[in-house]
């Protein structure tokens, strides 16, 4: 039988109390009690084995009884840039990114968002966390992504220290892709780090790409279908782990 997962940010020490949502759902949904086990996990790489130690209308309380070994990380830290989106749609993206190796998710705003300003505030923010905290819950990451706060498009072009920067563009504006090529301009082998950007649902403007390109944005083609969205950064991510290996070992 799987043992549950919760996310315990405090965990380290011999004994913790689970945060109140984390409780919530182990007594009322999950139904465990004194003694049941669990798995916590901080959202900074390291997950323990632990057991109920008690339950009361306060909360609940662990103890921890032996480190365990996480999985894997990607050998590649991507931050995820994702123009913001409407509704639900952010937090199936916040969801899946999470599910897919990102270690940053960094929503921004571009030419072509059109999300009304209240849906960035911090209690925005505040629900993407806890989507991630969830999502790596029960995909079995040790690390909960970092979630940034929202910024300008022009501030990430100009403003990105990674080993490689990307813009998921168009097929036809992926200048010098083709089919026995298509990722031209990306490493052979997984940089340490990357940014990768995807735009809202409106797209790029044509301004966008350009300045993304002039400033050594290497473009990604996702292939010849319109795509939703929230889907474009799960094929994104797919993508690229194709190319590099998720874990650093190449494909093919």
């Amino acid at each position: 039988m799987k043992i549950p997962r919760c996310h315990l940010p405090d965990a380290g020490s011999a004994s913790a109390e689970l945060p109140a949502a984390e409780a919530h759902h182990v007594t009322h949904v999950l139904r465990l009690r004194e003694g049941d086990p669990l798995v916590v996990f901080d959202g900074r790489g390291g997950e323990w084995l632990a057991r109920i130690a008690g339950v009361s209308k306060r909360g609940v309380r662990v103890d921890l009884v032996e480190p365990r070994t996480p999985i894997d990380e990607p050998a590649c830290a991507v931050t995820l840039g994702i123009g913001l989106l409407k509704g639900d749609q952010m937090s199936t993206v916040v969801r899946d990114a999470t599910a897919t190796g990102a270690a940053v998710i960094q929503p921004f705003v571009s030419d072509h968002v059109a999300v009304p300003a209240d849906a960035w505030q911090s209690r925005a923010l505040e629900r993407w966390m806890r989507i991630a905290a969830s999502s790596a819950a029960q995909c079995g990451r040790a690390v909960v992504p970092a979630i940034g706060e929202v910024r300008r498009f022009e501030t990430l072009v100009n403003d990105s220290p990674f080993d490689v920067r990307i813009i998921c563009v168009e097929p036809v504006r992926a200048a010098g892709w083709n089919a026995a090529n298509p990722t031209p301009g990306l490493p052979s082998r997984p940089p340490s780090t990357a940014l990768v950007l995807v735009g809202p649902e409106g797209g790029w403007s044509p301004a966008e790409v350009e300045r993304a390109l002039g400033a050594g944005f290497v473009p990604l083609d996702l292939g010849p279908r319109t795509l939703r969205a929230e889907l474009a950064p799960v094929v994104a991510l797919t993508k690229l782990w194709t190319v590099w290996g998720e874990d650093g070992t190449l494909s093919g």
